[in-house]
C-alpha cells in the first residue's frame, strides 16, 4: 500500500500554486467576473485555451465548436430552471443553437471549403451566451419575436369544434 504522505504533497503544492496564480489581476478579474474560485478560473482558461489553439488550426473544429455550444448554455440554462430566472435568454439561446445545428446539415459541402467557419460559428455562439452581451435575447427581441407572433397569428384556430 502506498503511503499518504506524497498526495498530501502534491495537494499543498497545487494549493500553493494557485495562491500564488490568485494574485494575478487578470485572474482576479476573472474570479470576479466568473464567480468562481481560482481553480475554476484556471480550468476555464485551460480548456477556452486549447479550445482555440485546436479551432485555429481546424483540428476537430466542428466537435469542438459543437462543446463550446451546448456545455455552458446547458447549465445556465438549468440553473435558469433552478432560479426561476434567465428562460428567455436560454431558451432563445436553444432555438438559435438549434437553427444553427439544422443549417450545418443541408451545407456541409460548403463547410469543408471554409475552415474559418468554425471559428466563426465558435465566435458567435460566445456572443449569444456572454453574460455582458445577452446575444440570443436581442437576436430573439430583434428579429425572432416578430416571426413568432406572425406564425402564431396565422396557424391559430379561429374555431373550435
Amino acid at each position: 500500500m502506498l503511503p499518504r504522505r506524497p498526495s498530501r504533497e502534491i495537494s499543498r503544492k497545487i494549493d500553493m500554486a494557485l495562491a500564488q496564480v490568485g494574485t494575478i489581476p487578470a485572474i482576479q478579474h476573472l474570479e470576479f467576473k466568473l464567480g468562481m474560485n481560482t481553480l475554476g478560473v484556471v480550468i476555464v482558461t485551460c480548456f477556452m485555451t486549447l479550445a482555440t489553439v485546436l479551432l485555429l488550426l481546424n483540428l476537430g473544429a466542428a466537435f469542438i465548436s459543437d462543446i463550446v455550444g451546448f456545455f455552458y448554455p446547458a447549465y445556465q440554462s438549468l440553473r435558469g430552471i433552478d432560479l426561476r430566472q434567465g428562460h428567455k435568454q436560454w431558451v432563445a439561446y436553444w432555438v438559435v443553437f438549434g437553427t444553427l445545428k439544422c443549417m450545418e446539415h443541408f451545407i456541409q459541402a460548403i463547410l469543408k471549403v471554409l475552415p474559418i467557419y468554425y471559428v466563426s460559428k465558435s465566435l458567435f455562439i460566445y456572443w449569444l451566451v456572454a453574460p455582458g452581451s445577452q446575444g440570443a435575447t436581442k437576436l430573439y427581441d430583434a428579429g425572432l419575436a416578430a416571426g413568432v407572433r406572425f406564425w402564431d397569428s396565422k396557424c391559430k384556430r379561429t374555431t373550435y369544434y
